[in-house]
């Protein structure tokens, strides 16, 4: 039996396209042969990343906070103009780091609406007859190590995180009839824009003793795009067409500790 990472002719929806995780997972898609459809909220950023994919790219701005209840019927709009989908992977989300104290109500509902909700309501489209690719597709989240190991200051993070997980499993098992394998990812800190600027900064801010710590857990030191990119490809391509429902630790040795 041969083992192929190829994904030509196969059509990949990509959210949080526009940087970071994303965007790497839209070049690695599609320089292994899929079209893909590029999601995010900025139009410049996106133009960005289609000029380094290859092939067929669509780029669509999209904001999953808005109303998630449209967001099943946003796919099948956009399934009707570009094809069926063989692949999603879900890379948008927020990071917020804050103390308990500081924590309010709509913290928590704001980061459980981008990171959670709208991958929920995303499956829920993708479910849809018309949608999916009848001979099979392949879902991603993208989850975190902060899902199962405690970090200070991350609480609605993790908390988000920890519900994709869920959902993970449990959809895994209710869709596994309509032929969607449904995986995550749980990455430990990666040099994104979105930690860079977020939780690496906000400890850089407190010293250079919290900073030096923080990398200290990472025992292969902080982890790249392209690293989280690699797990994903892996994921979607039909060499892992008996994986389903697992969460796949990218972080470098981070929850071995």
């Amino acid at each position: 039996m041969s083992i192929s990472f190829d994904l030509t002719g196969k059509t990949v929806l990509v959210t949080g396209a526009s940087s970071g995780i994303g965007r790497a997972v839209s070049v690695a898609v599609s320089h292994a042969g899929a079209a893909v459809i590029l999601i995010g909220r900025n139009t410049d950023r996106l133009n960005e990343t289609a000029a380094i994919c290859k092939g067929n790219i669509v780029t669509i701005m999209y904001d999953f906070a808005l109303d998630p209840d449209d967001i099943p019927k946003w796919m099948q709009k956009i399934t009707r103009e570009h094809g069926v989908l063989s692949g999603l992977v879900h890379a948008a989300g927020i990071e917020m780091a804050r103390p308990l104290r500081a924590i309010k109500t709509k913290n928590l509902v704001d980061t459980f609406i981008t990171n959670a909700v709208s991958g929920a309501m995303l499956m829920k489209g993708l479910s849809l007859t018309g949608v999916n690719n009848k001979d099979g597709s392949s879902a991603v989240l993208i989850s975190s190590v902060s899902a199962s190991c405690g970090n200070a200051g991350l609480l609605s993070y993790s908390m988000s995180k920890g519900a994709v997980e869920s959902c993970t499993k449990t959809l895994a098992i209710e869709l596994v009839n309509t032929k969607i394998r449904v995986n995550c990812i749980a990455p430990a800190m990666i040099k994104t824009p979105m930690t860079q600027n977020g939780t690496y900064q906000k400890i850089q801010d407190i010293g250079d003793e919290r900073k030096d710590l923080l990398e200290s857990r990472h025992p292969m030191g902080f982890g790249e795009p392209d690293d989280v990119a690699a797990a994903a490809l892996f994921l979607l391509s039909d060499a892992s067409k008996y994986i389903n429902g697992i969460t796949l630790f990218t972080d470098g040795g981070y929850s071995s500790q």
